[in-house]
């Protein structure tokens, strides 16, 4: 795997220098509890429009997979990496 590279609400994964793809948690920064963050899904947005790989990351087991996938819409199961 390639270095990871954490910004302020997100890490960049790189190999030899050039971005793979990019991880997001879910919890914090695209979401408060059940409420979306203001421009989180527009930045999520932007990124995909680059091309890049997105992956959304939580460390809860509180709530099943089928539950946060329900509030990412639209967003591929194997794209959720949970504990």
């Amino acid at each position: 795997m390639g270095k990871l590279t954490r910004k302020k609400e997100f890490f960049v994964v790189c190999e030899e220098g050039v971005s793979k793809g990019v991880l997001f948690d879910i919890a914090g920064v695209l979401y408060q509890g059940d409420k979306p963050l203001a421009g989180a899904a527009e930045a999520v947005s932007t990124i995909r429009e680059t091309g890049l790989p997105v992956r959304f990351l939580t460390n809860s087991t509180r709530r099943p997979k089928r539950v946060i996938l329900e509030k990412l819409q639209g967003v591929e199961k194997r794209a959720i990496l949970t504990p």
